[in-house]
């Protein structure tokens, strides 16, 4: 028997991977939105613009993880039915 996996269990993994990934830049993004909260370097204006930009980016690596998620289940039962 080969080593190698099969290609629904490559992509799975990958799928899940990728889930995980997201996710831990989500909460990365998070975080730094909210430590910037904190810093009194730079005015609020900078701070609100560039916590927009992070909170935006948090988002939408949301939804790379939702859909990385909604993938790994679609391969695990055989993939997208058409």
């Amino acid at each position: 028997m080969s080593s190698i996996p099969s290609f629904p269990e490559r992509g799975e993994y990958a799928l899940n991977w990728q889930q995980q990934t997201a996710q831990h830049l989500r909460n990365a993004l998070h975080t730094l939105a909210q430590d910037m909260d904190m810093t009194d370097e730079v005015t609020m204006e900078i701070k609100g613009q560039w916590m927009g930009v992070v909170y935006w980016l948090a988002d939408f690596t949301a939804k790379m993880e939702a859909t990385a998620q909604e993938d790994a289940e679609a391969v695990k039962v055989g993939g997208y039915k058409k």
